[in-house]
């Protein structure tokens, strides 16, 4: 926890007048979706590790498929792309790309800190593996084809470290999403994210 509230702590280089808020929980939970609709409805940017990484592979293809390194140096330029545009912009931003090795992490904290940014709101969507899959098989995205792989959530661990650095500095939050209302749902993802982002004070509170 030492090291958790260390980064808690830390201070932005500048000012933070932005909200920075990031989606984590398994495949199929519903977090681009959520995510999506959130930054439209607020006119904040949004990010997706996803949608970066197919956007290079249709466009490098097997190259990038080959060199893990270099695919991910490409996603988190993009992500460096997205967050100085909302610096600028002077825009939130909402951030779908949750890290799936312990590098990607390291990263991802480093894009942050170079725009003097903190996380403000870590939105966790709770979802059992079995109504994941099933929103996975109904969906049918292309990357979907290893529908059991992709539920079973194999990079949970990782995601793990970051809620909990996130639950230590008191900036995340556990949304249930196993019901089939998800207006509901997403009313509930609206309302946290709004009281906690309501007056600038608070986007002095977050963590990297």
């Amino acid at each position: 926890h030492t090291a958790a509230l260390k980064q808690c702590n830390a201070a932005p280089q500048r000012l933070q007048n932005i909200p920075v808020i990031f989606f984590t929980g398994r495949p199929g939970c519903g977090k681009s979706s959520n995510a999506i609709r959130l930054a439209s409805e607020n006119g904040y940017l949004y990010f997706s590790s996803g949608d970066a990484f197919r956007q290079i592979m249709n466009s490098c293809g097997n190259v990038v498929r080959a060199n893990k390194r270099s695919s991910t140096t490409m996603v988190i330029n993009k992500l460096s792309e997205t967050l100085s545009k909302a610096r600028v912009e002077e825009k939130g931003v909402v951030l779908d790309c949750q890290p799936r090795e312990a590098d990607d992490n390291v990263l991802e904290h480093e894009a942050l800190e170079e725009q003097g940014l903190k996380i403000n709101v870590l939105v966790n969507l709770v979802c059992l593996e079995q109504k994941a899959m099933q929103r996975i098989c109904v969906r049918a995205r292309e990357d979907d084809r290893r529908q059991k792989d992709r539920a079973q959530w194999g990079y949970q661990a990782v995601v793990e470290k970051v809620i909990e650095t996130g639950r230590t500095c008191g900036c995340s939050v556990d949304i249930d999403v196993n019901g089939d209302d998800q207006e509901a749902i997403y009313q509930k993802i609206r309302d946290v994210v709004r009281q906690r982002t309501s007056y600038p004070a608070l986007l002095t509170e977050g963590f990297l």
